[in-house]
């Protein structure tokens, strides 16, 4: 192809997207899947129309990658201006965004067409040879960008964040510059239900049926959205969608690989049922043991979960009364070991109490102490989705159950009632929010279960995962009917 200066290819391409696709595709080896390229023609071409574009994806559909082909599409056609490329952490930006934006770039000045005179990593910044900048900023940095003006943005994972629809309404707002020849903002992300962003489009599309049919015609087309789960993604290796179903909880697998937008529901662990998992146990001697442990003053919770050889785990036995002195506390713990006859394998706490984790290492020197340390650890949502995983499995019998002994007594907030009550916080106007409620009385026992999963029944699903218990289950009380169950 003969090389053409930017701005001819300005000229060219900012008001014909289908050319713009065609001319990156000439320049690299990018050859975008049919979702991907449905995705980038769609848009209004309308002078001082601004494009909103939502690409709901499952894991790995390439919704990603498709948002960094726009990004380098809105650079082509807006030789000069500014556009803004976000994500939620600035890791994410450094090692997922910025690798595919060079490696696309490079291809581009490999066939005759630099298009990035120099990197500034330090303060984020792109500067291009068509007089263009690309800023790379994280969610968290968002405020930092007011004063500028942007030709185009591209949100990435927009959902993860606390406050989607504050960056969403703060990067639009920015989206004002006059002599900019395609304006667009993009959003890439998988759903977390009918909220911030995803919300946002959905409202405005719904605006569509008060309207004529031209001018409904022209609202959906510049307010756009595309659902791409996980298997549109042709180029994924083979089995590898098979081999993720196990850690999946069914709620789950619908939200993160079929890109559904889920009911928005305040009960967290709405898939428990007693009938399902409250079943009769009694401790196995044999078999290893773990404790889970909020340390609260007032309202401590610990529990004991009994690992079995197949995956699966029962919580027999917990404590959660309130104000006991601290060595009633501490006795409870050695009474369990000896009436066990053997010390816990792990225990799992939060990390902000060592003297509590002191005391356990000290006292209990035969088990391993996870302080939940690392950010990962520490992330609720994600203990939230390995518990689900647990109680609702996308294939098999649950891996999570309750010994009916726990439902005995007076226990006003037993790890039972605490899986069932533990409920997500709903603003005064009703919106039901992403972070759980802070009772006081039931969030202490449902964060020591989620200490657990995290810490040692993640890794009872990684072993699952891999294959280690291939064989068709047959249930929980169907196996041991004629055991302790």
């Amino acid at each position: 192809m003969a090389v053409k200066s930017w701005h001819d290819l300005r000229v060219e391409l900012s008001k014909d997207r289908a050319a713009l696709v065609q001319f990156v595709c000439a320049t690299t080896n990018y050859r975008p899947l049919p979702h991907q390229l449905r995705a980038h023609l769609a848009g209004t071409n309308d002078p001082g129309g601004i494009s909103y574009k939502l690409v709901l994806g499952g894991i790995g559909s390439g919704k990603s990658y498709w948002g960094v082909m726009e990004d380098l599409m809105m650079a082509i056609a807006n030789p000069g201006r500014n556009v803004l490329v976000m994500a939620p952490t600035y890791d994410q930006v450094l090692h997922i965004l910025t690798p595919q934006f060079r490696e696309m770039s490079d291809q581009m000045a490999a066939a005759g067409y630099p298009l990035v005179r120099r990197y500034k990593h330090s303060i984020g910044v792109a500067e291009l040879v068509c007089g263009s900048k690309i800023f790379w900023r994280s969610f968290d940095r968002v405020d930092s960008i007011r004063g500028h003006t942007f030709a185009a943005a591209h949100l990435d994972e927009s959902e993860q964040v606390m406050r989607p629809g504050y960056v969403f309404d703060v990067v639009a707002g920015r989206l004002r510059d006059p002599n900019a020849y395609l304006r667009q903002m993009h959003v890439t992300t998988t759903p977390r239900g009918m909220r911030g962003v995803v919300k946002k489009f959905v409202n405005m599309r719904r605006d569509a049926e008060t309207m004529s049919v031209e001018d409904a015609s022209a609202h959906r087309r510049q307010w756009w959205v595309m659902r791409a789960p996980t298997h549109a993604n042709t180029h994924l290796p083979e089995g590898w969608l098979e081999s993720i179903k196990a850690g999946y909880s069914k709620r789950q697998w619908e939200q993160e690989v079929e890109a559904q937008i889920l009911r928005s529901d305040a009960a967290i662990y709405s898939e428990f049922s007693r009938d399902a998992h409250v079943v009769p146990y009694e401790f196995d001697p044999l078999l290893p043991w773990d404790l889970a442990m909020d340390f609260g003053d007032q309202r401590p919770h610990y529990l004991a979960i009994q690992r079995l050889p197949d995956g699966q785990a029962v919580i027999f036995d917990e404590f959660c009364q309130d104000d006991w002195p601290l060595e009633h506390k501490n006795k409870w713990i050695l009474d369990l070991v000896a009436r066990c006859g053997r010390e816990p394998e792990h225990m799992a706490g939060d990390r902000a109490r060592r003297d509590r984790i002191g005391w356990v290492q000290r006292n209990l020197k035969g088990t391993w102490c996870h302080k939940m340390k690392t950010r990962q650890e520490q992330l609720v949502a994600m203990g939230i989705e390995v518990v689900r995983s647990m109680l609702d499995p996308l294939e098999g019998a649950p891996r999570l159950y309750a010994s009916a002994r726990l439902l005995e007594g007076d226990k006003p907030r037993g790890i039972v009632r605490c899986i069932e009550n533990y409920a997500r916080r709903v603003r005064s106007d009703g919106v039901i929010m992403d972070e759980p409620r802070k009772d006081g009385m039931f969030d202490n026992g449902a964060d020591a279960l989620r200490y657990w999963a995290v810490a040692v029944g993640d890794d009872s699903r990684k072993a699952y995962v891999m294959g280690r218990h291939a064989r068709v289950k047959k249930g929980l009380a169907n196996k041991y009917s004629r055991g302790k169950f």
